[in-house]
């Protein structure tokens, strides 16, 4: 931005971003938001492979955010009526969320790992890695109060694909 005009502008767009969404297809509803990080040197590839993801899978993918670091934030867009689509849709967002890694990124960009990202954790950092930051969160937090089940839930393995949606 050139001025205080023009940020104040482009802030207030990127606040209707999500209603954009929403609307560009009133049959579809975003399924997850998803923000991978990638070395700023392998961000126009991650977004080549998004958009041969979207076009090779049927599914719309819009993508915004932060291509000065690397960061993307994308939303897949699904029938959520249609349990299919939905399932789907799932399968795109990991697949996005698989390839930053390959690419040497990581799951999540700023909004942290939460429920949503937490069985691609062993991906990113492998299994011995898991189990230190595992004992370090018992270390810091022996009663477990602190975000109970948003990075290692009970009985859920890190390498486990079964997502739990964060809207549920």
């Amino acid at each position: 931005a050139e001025s205080g005009e023009q940020m104040r502008e482009l802030w207030e767009l990127r606040g209707e971003m999500a209603r954009a969404f929403e609307s560009y297809d009133p049959g579809l509803t975003p399924l997850t938001a998803g923000d991978v990080t990638v070395p700023i040197g392998e961000f126009s590839e991650l977004m080549s492979q998004i958009a041969a993801l979207e076009a090779d899978r049927d599914v719309l993918i819009p993508c915004f955010g932060h291509a000065g670091d690397g960061n993307v934030h994308y939303v897949v867009m699904v029938d959520a009526d249609d349990p299919d689509a939905r399932e789907h849709g799932e399968q795109v967002y990991g697949e996005i969320v698989e390839t930053a890694v390959e690419r040497g990124g990581t799951v999540t960009g700023e909004h942290g790992i939460g429920i949503g990202k937490r069985s691609y954790v062993g991906e990113e950092w492998g299994d011995e890695t898991v189990t230190l930051m595992r004992q370090l969160k018992q270390t810091f937090d022996p009663n477990g109060i602190l975000n109970p089940g948003k990075i290692f839930p009970e009985g859920t393995d890190a390498a486990d694909k079964d997502r739990i949606d964060e809207t549920e």
